[in-house]
């Protein structure tokens, strides 16, 4: 983590406010979607992502983003980013908690 808080906790809210800190520190806009919200943050612009979080409470947690192309790419835990055609439905067992939709937006 580049705020130097460092999970040792795989629970939603201490991944959230590990990102959180992050995306301060590196200057990114980061935003939940709501249902109040998500038409203001529908369309993915340049340089911003709408992203999704799992979480294997105590475990493990899991990212999907949705690519300006309209294509999902993941990544789970600190392995490399794929890509994917749609969004993937055969999410594994073991993330059994949504923690959400987010919005990113780099500087």
């Amino acid at each position: 983590m580049f705020s130097g808080n460092m999970l040792t906790n795989y629970y939603k809210r201490d991944i959230l406010d590990a990102v959180k800190s992050d995306m301060k520190i590196l200057g990114v806009k980061f935003y939940k979607v709501t249902r109040k919200n998500k038409k203001k943050y529908k369309k993915v612009v340049k340089k911003s992502y709408i992203v999704a979080l799992v979480i294997n409470p105590g475990k493990d947690y899991h990212w999907y983003r949705l690519n300006r192309d309209g294509k999902w790419s993941d990544k789970p835990g600190a392995t490399w980013v794929r890509k994917r055609k749609k969004y993937p439905t055969n999410i594994k067992n073991e993330y059994t908690e949504f923690a959400g939709y987010y919005y990113v937006k780099k500087p």
